[in-house]
């Protein structure tokens, strides 16, 4: 699940630096975030504190796009 969040977050940034539709970008965001959503849903239920963080930290680098 972690590599299929980090190439959602990848193709979502690469969506955002071309001319795609605004409701491409919005689907390529929603995407990745639902994949680090349940990561860190994982994450917490595992009592893992690295990838919590960097889950949350993913999440803030796409909102911000």
């Amino acid at each position: 699940m972690f590599n299929a969040a980090m190439r959602l977050t990848q193709q979502c940034f690469t969506i955002y630096s071309t001319s795609a539709t605004d409701e491409k970008k919005q689907e390529a965001r929603s995407d990745a975030l639902w994949a680090w959503i349940m990561i860190t849903q994982s994450a917490a239920n595992a009592d893992d504190n690295s990838l919590y963080q960097h889950s949350l930290a993913q999440m803030t680098a796409i909102t911000r796009q």
